[in-house]
């Protein structure tokens, strides 16, 4: 796979994209929490721990 560099820029992009959005999800966990629980079809997720996750995840 990474012999294939069309994946490999794939790859770079999709990630420097993830990390941008998880930085702004840590900036605003509110507006994060509630984006992820209007798109929860099952009503597994809770607004409390959706925040802690925006907040949490960008430091790891």
């Amino acid at each position: 796979m990474l012999k294939d560099l069309a994946f490999v820029e794939r790859m770079a992009i999709f990630i420097s994209a993830s990390m941008k959005g998880w930085k702004y999800a840590g900036e605003h966990p509110d507006e994060a929490a509630e984006i992820v629980l209007e798109k929860d079809k099952t009503g597994a997720r809770t607004g409390e721990h959706q925040k802690r996750m925006a907040q949490i995840a960008p430091r790891r």
